[in-house]
């Protein structure tokens, strides 16, 4: 069952900080004709006598607001709140490109999982490590995972669900979701700083040799 909360409106959207009505019948026109987009700002009134400037840029903002697919030269926007996020993200993905030397020993690990100097985001990353499992598998694994999960979150915070709980999340849900009393924001912060330890274990396994 989808709890209202998370359902998804396409009768308004926001647009840098301001609520406006999209009305789908005398609206689209003037939202279709956004494309393709151009350099000087545009001011469109809508149906609802609310005025917007429109900036080169915002069709990839407004359009999944409203269910529109975007242009095929159109990339998905990421909304100011996520950009340090997805800058982290990317920054993990590119340090996983470079296959990580072999660890030579348990024991290796262990130096690593043991530190008491370990904070709080590693001792919670490595939390996700399973019994007997190699130091580069438990990257190769989680990796994937993680970034597969801060997808669906990030699609939940562009709709408006950001402080929806997961357990309400009934849409396409992760296993850990249930019974969670995080919020999508909650989570989606939690799982950037997981990205962003698990980069930096992955960099002083690689330091040790």
């Amino acid at each position: 069952m989808t709890m209202g909360r998370t359902r998804v409106r396409h009768d308004r959207f926001t647009l840098r900080g301001w609520d406006y009505a999209f009305h789908e019948l005398r609206d689209q026109g003037k939202m279709a004709a956004l494309v393709p987009e151009t350099d000087e700002p545009r001011t469109l009134k809508l149906f609802s006598g609310q005025e917007v400037e429109i900036r080169k840029g915002d069709v990839a903002l407004i359009y999944p607001q409203i269910g529109w697919p975007l242009p095929g030269n159109t990339a998905p926007a990421i909304p100011p709140s996520l950009e340090r996020a997805a800058e982290a993200v990317k920054k993990f993905q590119e340090a996983a490109a470079t296959p990580a030397p072999p660890v030579s020993s348990v024991e290796d690990v262990e130096v690593v999982v043991t530190d008491q100097e370990i904070d709080v985001s590693r001792r919670r990353l490595l939390s996700y490590r399973r019994q007997d499992e190699s130091f580069r598998d438990f990257i190769n694994r989680l990796t994937p995972e993680l970034e597969r999960e801060f997808n669906k979150l990030t699609q939940l915070q562009l709709y408006g669900a950001g402080e929806a709980r997961l357990v309400d999340c009934a849409e396409d849900p992760e296993a850990s979701w249930s019974d969670n009393p995080m919020t999508v924001s909650d989570r989606h912060g939690e799982i950037s700083g997981l990205l962003a330890e698990l980069q930096r274990l992955g960099a002083e396994a690689e330091a040790k040799g």
